[in-house]
Formats: C-alpha cells, structure tokens, sequence
C-alpha cells in the first residue's frame, strides 16, 4: 500500500475508530510502541498521544487497509536498560482517532524533520492491574498483538503466543524447568519429564524430544519453540 493511499485511508479515521466500519468478528488490536527515553514516555503519557515513523510499519509489510482500524489501544514498552526496576508494560490508552502527520507538525515533541509519521490521539492512560514483566524477547520498534492476547499474557513473550493451549504449555514449561518440586505434567495426549535436569516429551510411548532443562530455564520462549516444534511430528 502506497503512502498516498495510506493518507487517504486515514481521512475517516475517526469514524473508522468508533466502529462504524469494523468487523467486529475480528479481535482489536494493541499497537505496543517504543519510546526513546524516560522523558519522551512521560511526555506520551502526559499529552494522551503516541507517534510512530511511517517507514517502520510500511517495512514491516503492516496491512493498512485491514488492520489500521482495529488498532484500538495503544501501550508502552518500558525497556530494562532505560526504566530499570520499572521495565515491563504496564500502560495503555484507548485510540480516538489516527492521522498521518509530518514530524515537524508534532508540537508535544518538537522536532524539524518532513518524514512522515503515524499520530494517535489517545484519551486517559490506565495501568494495568499487573504488569507485563519483561523476559528474552524485547519490543523494538513495535509490536501488534491482539487485544485478548494482550489481556493474558504476564511477561513479553507470552504476547507472541495466541491461544490457551500453548501459553499453559509455556507456563507449564517455565515451571517444570524452576519448580523442584514439579517434575511432570500432562497436556492433551503430551506427557512431560524432567529426568536429571533433560526435558523429555512424550506422546503415547513415542518420544519426541530430549532438551536441556537448561535451555527453558535460560531462554524459555526458545525453548518453548523447540518443543511445539517436535510436537508437529
């Protein structure tokens, strides 16, 4: 989709936005977005509004004519190495409307620069009653989850995951590899076992995988993937 076609996209966003043209049968969406430093979130947090390049969702081949519209929220990732003790997520805010703006006409920020940017208006931040804690994965320059998703996830790397069966299997795998008192689960027709410190996964009396305790323990979301991968056998 072109930039022109984009701009003309978004003349009726806020008709748009209030659901006059969404297929309520889709979930909505959370665009996740990145902030610089501490003072450009206190600043997006203060003015109720969130700018993103252009250029980062046209190369990440984001589908504007389907998906811009269900973009209802928006939150922030607060990285460890800038927040610290308060990395995570843990704001979002409701979309009023979007636009397609140059960078010079954001005036919360100034900055005199012609690129173009995508401009959310946003009513009243709201913190989530528990964070999503921070983990392996990190958000750069953005994420686009579902709003379900998005509900249900503790920790960052659960926001790749999209149904309850592989984010029990992922919780259930994180506790397996730190919980010595829990050395065996079942999922479905699954069974898991750690047998001295090695992941062994079952199904039936075939086993499919042999993994390192270590490698869920020390990056779990990969390890997670591993395993559903052997589970397609």
């Amino acid at each position: 989709m072109s930039e022109k076609a984009f701009e003309n996209a978004c003349e009726n966003s806020e008709k748009l936005l209030s659901g006059g043209f969404f297929d309520k049968s889709f979930d909505n969406l959370v665009l996740i977005g990145t902030v610089k430093n501490v003072e450009q979130f206190e600043i997006c947090k203060k003015e109720c509004f969130y700018h993103i390049p252009l250029r980062h969702l046209l190369s990440a081949g984001f589908d504007f004519k389907k998906d811009l519209y269900r973009i209802k929220y928006i939150s922030l990732y607060q990285s460890l190495s800038q927040f610290k003790n308060e990395a995570g997520i843990e704001y979002i805010a409701e979309v009023e409307s979007v636009s397609v703006v140059r960078r010079s006409d954001i005036k919360e920020i100034p900055k005199n620069s012609n690129e173009k940017f995508l401009y959310f208006k946003l009513s009243k931040w709201q913190r989530k009653t528990e964070k999503i804690k921070i983990s392996e994965i990190g958000v750069y320059p953005f994420m686009i989850v579902p709003f379900g998703t998005f509900k249900a996830s503790k920790e960052i790397a659960e926001l790749m995951i999209h149904n309850s069966f592989d984010r029990e299997l992922f919780r259930k795998l994180k506790q397996l590899s730190t919980d010595v008192n829990c050395t065996f689960f079942e999922l479905g027709e699954y069974r898991f076992f750690d047998e001295n410190d090695n992941l062994i996964v079952f199904r039936e009396e075939q086993c499919l995988l042999q993994l390192p305790m270590e490698v869920i323990r020390e990056l779990p979301y990969s390890g997670f993937e591993t395993v559903k991968e052997a589970m397609k056998l």
